[in-house]
């Protein structure tokens, strides 16, 4: 470049650097589209090198780039500057040697297919470096880091985040930010995040310091590609490296730029799921295979289909040199593609097969089968050459060596098998996975492989030794499939978690997260002031761990089998766990001990609720019984018999005098905890009940089905209220705010919907996620609420207008959210085990007061009312309401005349609802209480409110 171009260069940099990133500033809505296009290419061309680096790393250019959906445009950014900067200059000429190589070896590789060349000289593999080499480029990015370093660390975190940055920085200012924050607690993009403003961290969801991950400067996720809606079930790489195709469940193949993680184009045409995708060597086009028995060819330059061949069944390979296929299930079919003439027949297999793979030349094929077995095929003759048996269970998967003298299988054994072709004996059993592998690929030089499970793991292996190099940790569901770089540095899978994965094979660690269960996290709840969060798991265990820091402070191992639902005492010193063993367990929370082991029901126990005086619980199992608890002696009380089915969610009445379950079997059941009598049949919805949650007066209840209705139940006479639809799938929950004149509904529609319970209509629907919206909690003030998904988000809404104001994107499923004021913050159950702690700004989760409500508790123990009280929803502190909060309520009671069987939360006239006297401050943390106008009790209202304190 001559000078004067980079002085031209220049001058136009330092333009655009006095330019605004947003056209309207203050606001910051409308992104500069010119700045944020040109700023990082002049500065390049102007090779101002810390110029460039300064803007490319600057978290507000990221958002605001995001913001303007270029989050994949600003990773070319990122590439052409490495292109140009000094210190990669060796990288670069490395790199065009090796792009030289493989094209080469592209087109022996297609000339050895034809006939045209006898032999096929296999690329080199670049070796792995050694555990020193390793720890010694850690050490010196950690101590003496170069601008190198400072882009590649933003290239990583933009290749784990571009998704998120292009869906959601629009919405949501500094989200850039907030991620940077939970990305890692060190490093230049961690670093980066602690300089934000003390305002901008106001309007973020940020991990608590001590659950950000540590910073990995060598990670092995180079990019996750989000853009399936379902599993992903196979992945094939162009042999330049640069592109890959995925096909799914969702029916689409996606053609993928690996060097952004930018969908380049989305291939429609197949009518289910797409089973195999194939790339010719030229990669400009594919071959995909689906359960809709049709072969789709397609120009990868336009996104078109070119042809579709109808009638090949259960395909399970596609060549792309010699337009053949193989597709059958018992037999093996050889067609020809372009007249679909049957060519052979391969008979042998006693199951179905599963796999096949095609060696080089063209001449030979191996299947693998749910018979356990491989064979090894002529395809000229159709003869069966071999037949491999090693595995114990069906083979899944199956890749030849390029020289076409080995090959690799994968069974539901948890094993892979490196094969002699020639001999047909085991030369290595590959041990490493813990469940069935699915997919597996062979490096060009069959140096390495690689391997996907579900256990949802990947693993690289060394096909010399037997040996695993890296175990590759990223995937939250089954790894269906998997293909590596013909330079064998890096390697790219799918998976049932609807993402697909690019992976770094050379010097890399997996990325540390604290992780406090090793599978699914079925509930977690929090003592009431706050200080102890309790999580359960499908691994057995519960795990307490400090809110403030989240960290676990100990494990408590007592249940056999899934621990499914956790509940704490009102008093905060003893809490419940249910579990799939068929028992639930009282623990000591002081002492971390077994207090009572209740032992009555025969089949998995789902959910567990505790009575307001702290003395009883009842359980609801998959048998379809619920059980009563006297949690000082651990005996059986009652035993609640009228389902017929699983039992999905038990809640106690604000007296606890009564409970409500909702089943499998289409009902939900009121019972008499006094006698354990049937109160109410509630019957209306038409398929499973799922979710219940009463209303704080202990009148109404609301109901969530798999009939994609919510139902408002009068409890007094079992009558249906209101039937509201709006939904378009299943409910997954329920929650009525804490005054009782609204409830939300999350659904698998990827919606939640805020409901007028007065009205019985939709107030707001709530839109914004991309998956089942599994979990929602409420504010103590009931103005906003929090949704969690399988998106794996959660968003924060404002119930008032529907708005979101602020989203919280992690790595996997959200199977639990719940919002826990004090502290101020949110905890995050995982389907991967992780449980997470997100703080907020107090001023951004809730108004400031919150809403409880005077009551009158039934106590077992003395079988009469306590005096009347109210639990702070804040510290869980019970006390006595003082005298101005009964006088006032006692006079509104009386004015309004409302019946004994009317429910105050649907009938109380409005102006009731803001009396200034229904406001104190809680006598242990003083924060700021308002009081529903009505006291829950079993007695007519009186005049006197000192009738209430009796």
């Amino acid at each position: 470049m001559i000078p004067n171009s980079i002085h031209y260069h220049s001058i136009l940099a330092g333009y655009l650097l006095g330019k605004p990133l947003y056209l309207d500033e203050p606001t910051q809505k409308k992104p500069s589209s010119r700045k944020l296009v040109e700023l990082p290419f002049q500065q390049t061309k102007a090779e101002m090198w810390y110029e460039v680096i300064d803007t490319l790393c600057n978290l507000e250019f990221i958002q605001a780039k995001a913001a303007a959906k270029m989050a994949y445009e600003l990773i070319k950014d990122f590439n052409y500057v490495l292109e140009g900067i000094p210190e990669n200059a060796e990288n670069i000429n490395k790199a065009k040697a090796k792009q030289a190589r493989m094209d080469k070896y592209t087109r022996d590789l297609v000339a050895y297919a034809t006939g045209e060349i006898n032999k096929l000289e296999l690329p080199e593999t670049a070796p792995l470096w050694s555990k020193e080499e390793f720890n010694a480029e850690i050490e010196r990015k950690k101590t003496n880091p170069n601008r190198l370093d400072t882009l590649e660390d933003f290239l990583n975190f933009l290749g784990r985040e571009s998704g998120n940055l292009q869906n959601l920085a629009s919405e949501f200012s500094h989200f850039a930010t907030q991620q940077a924050w939970n990305y890692a607690a060190e490093g230049p993009v961690g670093n980066a995040a602690e300089k934000a403003s003390s305002e901008v961290s106001k309007s973020l969801f940020h991990l608590e310091l001590s659950a950000r991950p540590p910073w990995n400067p060598l990670p092995q996720v180079l990019q996750i590609l989000r853009g399936h809606t379902e599993a992903v079930r196979v992945v094939s790489i162009t042999h330049d490296g640069q592109r890959a195709i995925s096909g799914s469940n969702d029916r689409n193949c996606i053609l993928w730029n690996l060097m952004t993680g930018q969908v380049l184009q989305t291939l429609t045409g197949h009518t289910e799921a797409v089973r195999v995708v194939i790339i010719t060597p030229n990669g400009e086009r594919a071959f995909s295979g689906s359960d809709d028995n049709t072969c789709i060819l397609w120009d990868l330059m336009i996104g078109k289909a070119l042809k579709t061949f109808e009638g090949v069944d259960n395909t399970v390979y596609i060549s792309p040199v010699w337009q053949k296929v193989i597709s059958g299930f018992f037999d093996c079919i050889l067609w020809d593609l372009g007249t679909g003439q049957l060519l052979q027949t391969l008979n042998g297999h006693t199951d179905c097969v599963h796999a096949v793979s095609v060696t080089p030349d063209c001449q030979r094929a191996i299947s693998g089968s749910r018979d356990y077995t491989c064979i090894l095929w002529n395809l000229t003759t159709g003869e069966a050459l071999r037949t491999l048996k090693g595995h114990t269970g069906s083979v899944y998967t199956v890749s030849i060596t390029p020289d076409g003298q080995r090959a690799i299988s994968g069974s539901s054994d948890n094993t892979c098998i490196l094969w002699d072709l020639i001999t047909g004996k085991v030369l290595h059993t590959l041990r490493g996975h813990t469940d069935y592998v699915n997919a597996v690929s062979i490096s060009p030089n069959g140096q390495r492989a690689i391997s996907g499970s579900n256990d949802k793991n990947c693993i690289l292996w060394d096909l010399e030794t037997g040996n695993a190099l890296r175990t590759l940790r990223g995937h939250t569901g089954n790894v269906n499939a998997v293909s590596i770089t013909p330079d064998g540095k890096r390697a790219f899978s799918g998976s049932d978690d609807n993402t697909c994965i690019l992976w770094d094979l050379e010097p890399c660690r997996a990325l540390q997260t604290p992780r406090w269960h090793s599978d699914k996290v079925n509930d977690i709840s929090c003592t009431p002031e706050g200080q102890v969060l309790i999580s359960v798991s499908k691994d057995c265990t519960c795990k307490l761990g400090d809110m403030w820091d989240c960290l676990p402070l100990v494990t408590l191992r007592g249940h056999t089998e899934s621990v499914n639902a956790v509940c704490i005492t009102p008093e905060g010193l003893r809490f419940i766990t249910a579990s799939s063993d068929t028992t639930c367990i009282l623990w000591d929370l002081r002492t971390y001990q077994i207090l009572q082991t209740l032992r009555g029901h025969t089949s998995p126990v789902n959910v567990i609720s505790i009575s307001p005086d702290g003395q009883r619980a009842i359980s609801g199992s998959r048998g379809g019984i619920c059980i009563f608890w006297d949690l000082g002696t651990g005996q059986a009380l009652q035993t609640l018999r009228g389902h017929d089915e699983f039992i999905n969610a038990v809640c106690i009445t604000p007296d606890g005098k009564r409970a409500i379950s909702c089943s499998y079997d289409k009902t939900c059941i009121l019972w008499d905890l006094l006698t354990g009598q049937v109160l109410q049949i509630l019957r209306g919805h038409i398929a499973n009940v799922i979710a219940i949650s009463i209303t704080p007066d202990g009148k109404r209840a609301i109901s969530g089905s798999n009939d994609k209705t919510c139902i408002l139940w009068d409890l007094g006479t079992g009558q249906a209220l209101q039937i509201l639809r709006g939904h378009t799938d299943f409910i997954n929950a329920v929650s009525i705010c804490p005054d009782g004149l609204r409830a939300i509904s999350c659904s698998r529609d990827h919606t939640c919907i805020i409901w007028d319970l007065r009205k019985g209509q939709a107030q707001q629907t709530l839109r914004g996620h991309t998956d089942y919206v599994n979990a929602i909690s409420i504010t103590p003030d009931g103005q906003k609420a929090i949704s969690g998904s399988n998106d794996k988000t959660c968003i924060l809404w404002d119930l008032g207008t529907g708005n979101k104001l602020a989203c919280f994107a992690t790595d996997s499923p959200i199977l639990n959210a719940k919002i826990f004021p004090y502290p101020n913050g949110l905890y995050i159950g995982s389907q991967t085990g992780e449980v997470l702690s997100v703080g907020i700004d107090k001023n951004l989760l809730w108004s400031g007061t919150a809403i409880t409500t005077v009551r009158q508790i039934w106590d077992f123990e003395l079988q009469e009312y306590q005096k009347l009280s109210a639990d702070c929803p804040l510290c869980g502190h019970r006390f006595l309401p003082n005298s101005s909060v009964l006088i006032s309520i006692s006079r509104i009671t009386k004015k309004a005349r409302l019946k004994p069987d009317q429910s105050p939360c649907m009938e109380l006239p409005k102006e009731f609802w803001n009396k200034p006297k229904l406001s104190i401050n809680c006598p242990k943390c003083n924060e700021n209480l308002k009081f529903n106008p009505f006291i829950v009790s079993d007695y007519r209202p009186k005049p006197n409110w000192k009738f209430w304190e009796k």
